[in-house]
């Protein structure tokens, strides 16, 4: 999530039953083009509380960035603390002095605390939006598929994820000539990397070994060497 995002959330944007939030609100600096772009429903339901110097309340900045993401569930144990008690359109976060949390503010009083504590511990500054960075680095690293990566960030389209993150996809040469090497071989061609196809002769070697023992009541793609 961006910062604009989290810091807009509200308690009713949170699920912690189907584990979702819901992306729907953000904040917005005044001045900028879509200063006055505040929805009907939405104006309807802001209060004094909602109020932030130098910015508003408004939607996200496309259509596809107004979303609902998935969270783990040990986020979920955070989030059911942060929120325990707080009305429905009370932020999810907000600072010290219950206040929305302000970028500039936050910069100033947390993060270059935080940056200053880690540069003790060897550990170089970075900025709050590299965590997402981060987030998406892990997603790619488990194998999360790329379209599910573009909705979870918000992009308009899914270009902007690949020409972001592409760099940090696996070597495809090598996974591309694994595949080929494997349909030309008679292999299997199962998804994840080259080195998990299955080659024709192993194939054969399971098949012989199944005959050898019928009792085993397993077929040769179930077995212990086929399933890694």
């Amino acid at each position: 999530m961006r910062f604009g995002e989290l810091g807009a959330l509200w308690v009713s944007d949170v699920d912690l039953e189907r584990r979702t939030i819901r992306i729907n609100k953000a904040w917005k600096r005044n001045g900028e083009d879509d200063a006055t772009d505040v929805p009907g429903w939405l104006a309807k339901l802001l209060k004094p509380k909602h109020t932030m110097r130098d910015h508003h309340l408004g939607v996200p900045k496309t259509t596809k960035s107004r979303r609902t993401i998935t969270v783990s569930p040990a986020l979920v144990a955070v989030l059911r603390k942060r929120i325990e008690g707080k009305a429905a359109d009370d932020f999810v976060f907000v600072s010290n002095a219950g206040y929305p949390l302000h970028n500039g503010d936050f910069s100033t009083h947390v993060w270059r605390k935080l940056m200053t504590a880690l540069e003790a511990e060897g550990i170089g500054r970075f900025r709050f939006h590299d965590l997402r960075h981060t987030h998406v680095a892990w997603l790619i690293a488990g194998g999360a598929p790329l379209p599910h990566i573009q909705a979870r960030l918000g992009h308009e389209s899914i270009t902007t994820t690949i020409d972001t993150y592409g760099h940090l996809l696996p070597a495809g040469d090598e996974l591309i000539s694994g595949i080929i090497d494997t349909a030309l071989t008679g292999g299997t061609i199962r998804p994840g990397s080259g080195s998990s196809m299955e080659k024709k002769e192993k194939g054969k070697k399971s098949k012989k070994r199944t005959k050898q023992t019928p009792d085993q009541g397993s077929s040769p793609s179930l077995e212990k060497g086929a399933a890694t």
